[in-house]
């Protein structure tokens, strides 16, 4: 069953990056998005002996116009890889914040951090590091993200870990 639910999976993601991306933005609070995708996740994050919180904006603060489906799509992505790179009994964090006309979501760990000749890699299609993963979660969210007019950067973070930024115009595409 599990080897079965993992090929569902990997179809889904090659069907995914393969078709054309159709947006459907609808105003939404980035606060909000961001704690309906923690709160389906942290089950999973306990599982795994890990914390995820949410930081930044308070609700209301940062509205944007974006796909939500699609936004949850890329935030859960960074989740489950940063959940991958953590240690037992740390803490992911999902920070929500503005920067001029951007609403930004970030996704930090406290991870190995990613090998420096694998940083420029790690957005193109079929190129991991896991062993179970199929190299296309990150070439999605970077389709996703570049779809919406916005950017996702990879960034090492102070003291360890990956820091991965999602940065949106406020208004869409």
């Amino acid at each position: 069953l599990v080897e079965i639910e993992r090929l569902n999976r990997s179809v889904g993601e090659i069907l995914d990056f393969a078709r054309p991306l159709t947006l459907m933005s609808a105003p939404v609070d980035a606060r909000d998005v961001a704690e309906d995708v923690a709160r389906a996740l942290r089950p999973v994050y306990a599982e795994r002996g890990l914390s995820l919180a949410v930081e930044g904006a308070a609700a209301g603060a940062e509205l944007v116009s974006l796909d939500e489906r699609r936004v949850r799509q890329v935030l859960t992505n960074l989740l489950d890889n940063a959940a991958a790179a953590s240690p037992a009994r740390s803490t992911v964090v999902l920070r929500v914040g503005a920067a001029g006309e951007r609403a930004t979501f970030a996704v930090e760990d406290r991870g190995a951090g990613i090998a420096p000749e694998n940083v420029e890699r790690i957005f193109e299609p079929f190129f991991t590091t896991r062993a179970d993963g199929t190299g296309l979660g990150l070439a999605i969210a970077q389709k996703v993200v570049r779809a919406h007019g916005g950017e996702i950067r990879v960034e090492p973070r102070d003291g360890g870990g990956t820091r991965f930024v999602v940065s949106l115009p406020r208004g869409g595409a």
